[in-house]
């Protein structure tokens, strides 16, 4: 890694949590804000993740870090009114294969945006690195965003976690490393603010010990999207880089992207929407696939 990078403070957009008090509601509709099991779990978790926040200075869950490579330049835009843009959004699965994927965006051309899902920061599978400079430093970028989706904690090894889970995948289900997960944007031209929604999870709550993915995937926070306001020329687009649950039905992920619309509809900047959308990763998409 080049020594170009240095943290950038930026202005930070405050989007209301509507997820936790909406969890929080729930499952006291349910009775299981009185689960003996569920709470010691959830207070073990974040115990667990506030350790490794902590000792590795990583932003917790819906916190951003920004960095600027003074080394490289400001990317020229011949049409200040009205600029050409590219962006191409992927998710990258933890980074692991780096190497191959940064060598296609390059034989495609490198676009001016890049959004990426499952980006991992100091996680054991990925080399313990920050996987978001890699890839702009790869690539070429000057601007990076950086925003915390889940802090992976890893408690068990290989074979324990078999004997208890035999069908799970490892590179998925366990040697996460103690890290942080979540989602970067990556781009030529400054990024002047940025934001993040929480999104509903009550499909998908890594914190609640009834679940089968809490248990097999200790982890805490939840889906995510980024929101940010970058400068091309004289004009600022919005850019929302989401993540989408993958475990519940359309209508979840629906109510996944309203919150995203909704925002996005008191937006005065053209505003893109991208990400992993999860639109047939299960349910009838696996059925017929």
């Amino acid at each position: 890694m080049e020594t170009g990078w240095k943290e950038r403070a930026i202005q930070q957009e405050n989007i209301k949590d509507e997820a936790e008090p909406a969890r929080a509601a729930y499952e006291r509709q349910m009775g299981l804000d009185q689960d003996s099991a569920i709470l010691a779990y959830r207070e073990k978790l974040r115990t667990e993740a506030a350790a490794i926040i902590q000792s590795k200075n990583l932003p917790d869950f819906g916190e951003t870090r920004t960095w600027m490579n003074d080394d490289l330049p400001e990317k020229n835009v011949e049409n200040r009114l009205n600029p050409n843009l590219s962006i191409l959004t992927w998710n990258i699965r933890n980074g692991i294969k780096a190497k191959e994927q940064t060598g296609y965006i390059k034989s495609i051309g490198t676009p001016d945006i890049l959004c990426l899902q499952e980006v991992d920061i100091d996680c054991m599978r990925s080399g313990n690195k920050n996987i978001a400079l890699e890839y702009a430093e790869a690539l070429g970028y000057k601007y990076v965003a950086f925003t915390t989706a889940r802090v992976e904690i890893d408690e068990e090894d290989e074979k324990a976690h078999k004997a208890k889970f035999p069908n799970s995948r490892r590179e998925v289900d366990i040697g996460r490393g103690g890290g942080v997960i979540g989602q970067a944007i990556l781009s030529k031209f400054p990024i002047e603010s940025i934001g993040c929604i929480k999104l509903h999870k009550l499909w998908e709550d890594y914190e609640n010990v009834t679940q089968i993915r809490a248990r097999v995937q200790p982890t805490t926070g939840g889906r995510v999207a980024q929101k940010t306001k970058i400068k091309i020329g004289d004009r600022t687009v919005t850019v929302y880089n989401a993540h989408f649950d993958n475990v519940s039905s359309p209508t979840g992920r629906l109510i996944q992207y309203g919150q995203v619309a909704k925002d996005a509809e008191n937006e005065e900047n053209p505003t893109i929407i991208v990400g992993d959308f999860n639109t047939c990763g299960h349910g009838l998409g696996n059925w017929f696939s």
